[in-house]
């Protein structure tokens, strides 16, 4: 494993990961429709690895380890988290763990082909977009069509649009750090405003701001270097 690597200034990686990631980072266990979907993710023709709180730690490179907040946030945000620092870092397939139908075969190879950051699925409509706020908000509804969703995408690490989705997240981090000490989550889907045991939610992060609030403007950014041919997984089953 290469920890030689420096963390910050774009680097140009080739994709050559055929491994999908997926996390699960909470201590309760996956419901029934959950480990169905996982035993799906082979359909992709990708090595489906999964990560929890077992084995995270053995990837976790020693130049670059989890910001110190990580400890303090709810499972869906160590999963959004996640999310980017593997796609940064090793690059390749990630997706929920929702079922997948489809070979993603074609949809890597084309963007090994291609000098492009990402190859994801078109976002779903105004619907999916980040609730950033303000006229941001309303350009991204207004550009939803060279968005991609955030459940699942391949990516080509060390890119410019990957170090700067690294940068904004641990930004976010670190300006909630002693917030989120003080007030750590209380739940596996915790979000800011949240009624957790008949009270409301003190935790400090807003349900996207850890990802979609980062990812979309990101997507807009770079979108001259984006694909759009993924097929999605299946996000219409109670999981």
């Amino acid at each position: 494993m290469n920890r030689k690597i420096p963390i910050s200034g774009s680097v140009e990686m080739p994709y050559n990961n055929d491994r999908l990631f997926c996390f699960w980072t909470g201590d309760n266990p996956m419901s029934s429709n959950r480990l169905k979907a996982l035993a799906t993710m082979e359909n992709s023709g990708l090595e489906v690895t999964l990560l929890t709180r077992k084995n995270i730690e053995s990837w976790i490179l020693d130049y670059d380890p989890l910001h110190p907040a990580f400890q303090y946030l709810s499972a869906i945000h160590r999963a959004d988290y996640l999310r980017m620092y593997f796609m940064h870092h090793y690059g390749g397939g990630y997706s929920d763990i929702k079922n997948i139908n489809h070979s993603w075969i074609a949809a890597a190879n084309e963007l090994k082909n291609s000098r492009s950051y990402l190859n994801g699925y078109p976002e779903i409509g105004w619907r999916g977009v980040a609730r950033v706020g303000g006229f941001s908000y309303i350009w991204l509804v207004l550009n939803v069509k060279k968005l991609v969703g955030n459940g699942a995408y391949l990516v080509r690490p060390r890119t410019d649009l990957t170090f700067e989705w690294r940068e904004k997240a641990n930004a976010v981090l670190t300006s909630k750090f002693e917030a989120l000490q003080k007030n750590p989550a209380r739940h596996p889907e915790d979000f800011k405003g949240r009624w957790v045991d008949g009270r409301k939610s003190t935790y400090p992060l807003r349900w996207t701001q850890l990802l979609g609030d980062i990812f979309h403007p990101l997507c807009l950014k770079y979108s001259d270097h984006i694909i759009r041919t993924l097929s999605a997984p299946e996000f219409s089953i109670k999981y």
